[in-house]
């Protein structure tokens, strides 16, 4: 009867060993790469100044940085480039921003509106901060003072006041 005892005594210790070391051994969530390389915020406005003036700005509702390679992913993109007095109003479904490279990709329907009347629409859209242009590598179309102006691609300063298209370029009158 002792020996039972003793026996039923040493298997409910061993379960408790047991049981206390998994749960503080086996059951903990390590952190991995992604997690400890990324910080993820939502509802934030991003911004570029050259000499005190805004160049560009951008709120998204949701944004993930890798820290490792200094991306920021965007989806929900509403912002502005601006020069002088010009701007262009920019709405896109997602992008990055390469703080690096100081380049901003936006993509996804991307729709434009500048200062004076200007709508311009494309499938992705890049800002080059080092050259100040925009510019697309997919087909667009600019409409203003009732023409339209559609390309392959196009490069642009940063608020559409000149624009450069290429690749079966031609502007046409709206249709009324």
């Amino acid at each position: 009867m002792i020996l039972h005892s003793k026996k039923l005594w040493l298997i409910i210790i061993m379960g408790i060993f047991i049981g206390s070391f998994c749960f503080f051994f086996c059951n903990k969530e390590k952190p991995t790469e992604e997690n400890q390389s990324t910080i993820e915020f939502t509802g934030v406005e991003l911004k570029e100044e050259q000499n005190g003036k805004v160049i560009w700005k951008l709120k998204v509702d949701h944004g993930k940085v890798d820290r490792e390679n200094n991306i920021i992913q965007l989806t929900g993109i509403d912002g502005y480039f601006i020069k002088d007095d010009n701007q262009l109003q920019i709405v896109a479904k997602e992008g990055r921003w390469e703080k690096n490279d100081k380049i901003i990709f936006l993509e996804g329907h991307v729709e434009g509106k500048t200062s004076d009347g200007g709508h311009v629409s494309a499938e992705n859209i890049k800002y080059d901060e080092k050259i100040d242009t925009l510019s697309t590598d997919k087909p667009f179309t600019i409409e203003k003072d009732g023409r339209i102006l559609s390309a392959d691609s196009f490069t642009a300063d940063r608020v559409l006041e000149e624009i450069t298209a290429k690749g079966h370029a031609k502007l046409k009158d709206k249709e009324k």
